[in-house]
Parts: C-alpha cells; structure tokens; sequence
C-alpha cells in the first residue's frame, strides 16, 4: 500500500476529528498522519500507542495514536485494512489489470487515471499456462525474453496462470504476437524443460475491452485443446472453422456427422489413411505437394484417396468433399473431447 493511500486514508479521518493518528517508518519516521504538520520528523516527546501493520507485506510501518485506548487502535487497524483491500485498485497496477481482465473492477477509466494508466491503448492479453512450480521462474524468463516494457503487465492469476499483456503503438500483425508467443514457449522450454500452453486474445483498443480480450485467449485455449497443435500456441483470431465448431451444439454436431458419413466410419480410417488426409489437406489439394512432404509417390497417395473415397463415400480431391470431410475430422474430434461425445 503506497504512502499516498495511506495518507488519503487519514485525510478522511482528520476532515472529521482532530486527533493524532498516523504511521511512521523503521527509521521512526512519520509518513502519513492527520496531522501533516508530523510528517517528515520523527516520532519524539509524544506519547502514544503503537501497533504494526502486519497485513502489509511489502513496507514495514508502524500505525500510532495519542489515545490511550488499545481497543481504538485496533479498530483503526482493521478499518485501514478494509480500506487498503476496497482501494487496492488505485494503487496497485498489476492488482488493478488483474480485476479488470477478470471483469471485478468498476469505474476503469477513474482508477486507471489514479495509476496513470491511459484508458485508450491498443493491447492484447496472452495467457500462458504453466506448472505451479516453475510460475515464477517462468515470470522472469518472459521478463526477458518477450522482453516486458513499459506500458506492459505480467502478473499470477491463478496457480497455473500467468497473463501478459503486451501494449502496441499500433495494431500488431497476426504474425507479430506469434513471433511473441513463440519467444515466450521457447524461453520456457529451455530454461525450465517444460512446454508452456499460450492462448493468444483479440486486439483491445479500450481498456473495458481488456476482459474480452482475455476470454479470447482462453476460449483459444480450449479449443486448441481439443484440435491440438504441435507448439501449443492458439491464437483466437486464426481458430478459424475450429472456433466455430466448438460453438456449434453438440446435439446438431452429432447430426451432421450422420448425415455427412451415415456411420462413424472416422473410426475405421487407418492413422496412415487419416495422416495422408490431413496433409494433402493442409496443402490445398495439390497431390504433388503433399506427395512430396509425406515422401510418398504420387500414386501412392492417389490410391489411399480412392481408399478414403470407398470408406466414406467422398473424393476430396474435389472442393466441396474435402470441406465436408475437414468439418467431419473437426466435429468428430471435438465430440472424443466433448462431454456427450461418448455417445457417438
């Protein structure tokens, strides 16, 4: 809690009372009292009752009154507790990201003019998900890695979760907050022996917009989740067709898998039939392409299309089949994750 708190604390007081009541520092110097006229000298040749601020970590002070009653200084010590909790978010920067991003703050705009912080920056929200025990090891390594600047917030949000948010001069690149989002993966990785998960939000403009943002990244958590990747870096704004399976009912998911395939013939595809799917996919339909990246030849991945076309009744060689299938691998794989998809 920050002098300034405090001595607004005791402002209140002494727009009220005239009575001595204030803290002093371990070099007994006076920092915040009712009567300012104290401040900046030590506490001599006053007699007083004196307890410790022991519900403040980070600075040791001393909270004192000239009134001789203990039972007194104790309610004041509780009443500039509470008061230090409901006012938290006008001195503590990381406290008040951390209430906004979880929608637990209200009057942004004033709060952030307390701390200083503008109401109009373009900011985005990565939420990196990491083991309990390496959190704080992480939290130096993305320091130093991301590199975290001025203007940016890194703080725990739970115990297997840390939020950075990274503020732009101007509206970053989908390929910008992965070149972020992969710095950040890598640093963990070598130093920690650990492969963090990191959800990358939408670009916010206000900081209202902060708790969108950050649902964005944890929505493409999830979804990452069920449809997998290699780095485990999901950025809201590229799930693309996957973002909008997972929004889609999974009553109405099951019927379209029926109807699309009859049967759940997904189940009998080979991995090997189901690989060479997923790469000529991913390569737009060109069968030298993806002959080449499977180091296969030519006909051999001709041949397991035409084995594919024989299982479900569809040639992705042609457009419209190939959509088809790639939502069927989609839904079929979010209703293995989903609760309800047992019964497939």
């Amino acid at each position: 809690m920050s002098i300034s708190l405090y001595q607004r604390y005791f402002d209140c007081l002494s727009a009220n009372d005239d009575k001595l009541i204030g803290i002093y520092d371990n070099r007994n110097v006076v920092v915040a009292c009712t009567q300012q006229k104290y401040i900046g000298y030590p506490l001599t040749d006053i007699k007083c009752i004196k307890t410790d601020l022991d519900f403040d970590k980070t600075d040791k002070y001393v909270l004192f009154t000239k009134q001789e009653n203990e039972a007194v200084l104790e309610i004041i010590k509780q009443s500039l507790a509470a008061f230090k909790s409901v006012n938290r978010e006008c001195d503590d920067e990381e406290y008040f990201f951390q209430q906004v991003v979880n929608e637990k703050i209200e009057n942004i705009s004033w709060k952030a003019q307390c701390l200083g912080i503008s109401d109009e920056e373009i900011r985005v929200v990565f939420v990196i998900n990491v083991s309990s025990k390496n959190m704080q090891d992480a939290k130096e390594i993305i320091k130093d890695v991301a590199p975290v600047r001025e203007g940016d917030y890194l703080f725990t949000n739970a115990a297997n979760e840390l939020v950075f948010i990274r503020t732009c001069k101007s509206e970053p690149s989908n390929t910008k907050l992965m070149n972020i989002a992969m710095q950040i993966s890598s640093g963990i990785s070598e130093s920690l022996f650990e492969q963090p998960s990191i959800g990358i939000g939408g670009i916010s403009e206000k900081l209202a917009d902060l708790s969108k943002s950050y649902k964005a990244a944890i929505s493409a958590l999830d979804v990452g989740y069920i449809f997998e990747n290699r780095n485990k870096i999901y950025a809201h704004m590229s799930l693309g067709v996957s973002r909008l399976v997972t929004s889609v009912p999974i009553e109405k998911c099951k019927a379209f898998l029926n109807e699309v395939l009859k049967e759940d013939v997904l189940r009998e595809i080979d991995n090997e039939t189901m690989n060479t799917v997923q790469r000529f996919l991913d390569c737009d339909l060109n069968i030298s392409l993806a002959a080449r990246e499977l180091y296969i030849h030519r006909n051999t991945l001709v041949f397991r299309l035409d084995k594919l076309k024989s299982l479900t009744g569809l040639d992705v060689r042609k457009f419209d089949d190939a959509m088809l299938l790639k939502m069927a691998m989609l839904i079929h794989r979010y209703l293995r994750t989903s609760r309800g998809g047992s019964a497939l």
